[in-house]
């Protein structure tokens, strides 16, 4: 019986002490680091079902055609591709577009929707979403969001406010090393607190006067073809 125990008893230790040590890492959240690089990516969005303005999305009554944006330092660093007819658009951390496929070679590095960054804690990233048609795009909403608040693996930002057509938004971080090597942190923060709802942009801005003018341009240019068409047909 004391063989018996002497043998248990260091099994039991080493067991206890494995689990409590998984518990405890388990339990670890891994704040922002300022001195790291790190990879950040939208991985899942929810919008509201109508948008600010009232009415609907589309003219047709489909949902809005999403893209999505993260801005540091006053500039764009990631536009996630074209989220069609949803209100609950996923985007994967990699994809292939169909430039890709036109191009005779391409660095994998371009498949890749992230951003690398490395910045201060007291420094906010901007999320930014649309909704994109062919001649025009709708605003849908932004926030801010100190990267203090963040941290690595999954942050669920919940976007609680009538100002802002984002209900929530789904971001993932990653040290750049740990992606390299394939590891990819799955632990799951939720941030109510420190999300800044931003106004939505004034419209004429530099350029968005002659954009708007060149879309008038090509509706009536297309309006005209199709007379000629629809005259050309009837006689």
């Amino acid at each position: 019986m004391k063989i018996l125990l002497s043998i248990l008893i260091p099994i039991f230790l080493i067991v206890t002490g494995f689990v409590t040590y998984r518990l405890i890492v388990g339990n670890h959240i891994e704040k922002w680091d300022a001195n790291s690089t790190h990879a950040v990516w939208i991985e899942d969005m929810e919008v509201s079902a109508k948008p600010l303005s009232a009415g609907k999305w589309d003219d047709d009554g489909s949902a809005p055609d999403l893209v999505a944006s993260l801005s540091w330092r006053d500039n764009v660093v990631l536009k996630t591709p074209e989220a069609s007819n949803t209100l609950l658009p996923h985007w994967e951390r990699t994809s292939i577009q169909l430039s890709d496929l036109l191009k005779s070679n391409f660095s994998p590095t371009e498949l890749e929707n992230i951003a690398r960054i490395r910045a201060t804690s007291d420094e906010l990233l901007t999320i930014e979403a649309r909704d994109v048609d062919i001649l025009s795009t709708e605003w849908v909403g932004a926030i801010s969001v100190p990267f203090g608040a963040l941290s690595v693996g999954k942050n669920k930002i919940l976007v609680n406010s009538p100002d802002s057509g984002i209900k929530s938004i789904t971001l993932r971080i990653a040290n750049q090393e740990n992606l390299q090597r394939g590891q990819i942190p799955e632990k799951e923060t939720t941030i109510k607190e420190s999300v800044i709802i931003l106004a939505k942009p004034v419209e004429d801005k530099p350029g968005a006067v002659e954009v708007r003018e060149v879309g008038k341009q090509l509706e009536s240019g297309a309006k005209f073809l199709k007379s000629l068409f629809d005259k050309g047909s009837g006689e």
